[in-house]
């Protein structure tokens, strides 16, 4: 009763779900503390009348406060969940299956956007390089440099800063 008064003038509310499970706890340890100078009165009273050992009058006692421990059930004053209450059907989980899939590629699309964005080293000459390659003169000019390759190789190693080649050309 001291606890509740002294709460109430904290501002603690006593229906509070923290509050009741500590107070639950506090009852355990204080039941918990008064078996505990039982059980060592008992080991005593047994190793006396019994005359056997305090070990084994300790591991006897122990066996049965464990057992006495595991049978005991702590009774929290909450609410279970009632079975039943929500019901999903198909659609509904198709739906929220399909949201979070949304969602899954539009951030993966965003972080996909940035990094392709930073690490892009593309210029624009870069494109318009691409493009000539690709028309008909630039197809022409690789087909003839590969053909001639040797005598533009020749005329670099000589030396010279002017150079003729005769350009062979396949139709």
């Amino acid at each position: 009763m001291q606890a509740l008064v002294a709460t109430t003038k904290l501002g603690i509310s006593p229906d509070d779900p923290l509050f009741e499970t500590m107070a639950v706890m506090g009852d355990f340890l204080e039941e918990l503390g008064e078996k505990t100078k039982n059980t060592f009165s008992t080991w005593e009273d047994i190793s006396k009348k019994h005359e056997i050992s305090v070990a084994e009058a300790i591991k006897k006692t122990l066996a049965k406060e464990v057992h006495q421990i595991k049978t005991k059930t702590i009774a929290l004053p909450i609410e279970p969940p009632q079975v039943g209450k929500f019901r999903f059907g198909f659609y509904p989980i198709t739906f929220m299956l399909g949201g979070f899939m949304a969602v899954g590629a539009l951030l993966g699309s965003l972080v996909t956007s940035n990094v392709i964005k930073e690490n892009s080293a593309v210029t624009s000459t870069d494109l318009q390089l691409l493009e000539w390659a690709k028309s008909p003169e630039g197809k022409l000019s690789k087909q003839v440099i590969t053909s001639n390759k040797a005598a533009i190789k020749n005329c670099y190693q000589e030396g010279e800063t002017t150079c003729s080649i005769t350009i062979r050309a396949k139709k």
